[in-house]
């Protein structure tokens, strides 16, 4: 994921990924809906 945008009250992440097959690099914008989390985001705990 390199940037974040919102668009229309809608977020959108440009990511970038390497298709190996065809080796290519691409980038692309998709919809925040459209992604899922890898880890665990650090939050602070509530005392």
């Amino acid at each position: 994921m390199l940037a974040w945008e919102q668009r229309d009250g809608r977020w959108f992440a440009l990511v970038s990924y390497y298709l190996e097959a065809d080796g290519v690099l691409a980038q692309q914008w998709l919809a925040a809906e459209l992604l899922t989390p890898v880890g665990e985001a650090r939050r602070s705990a509530s005392p």
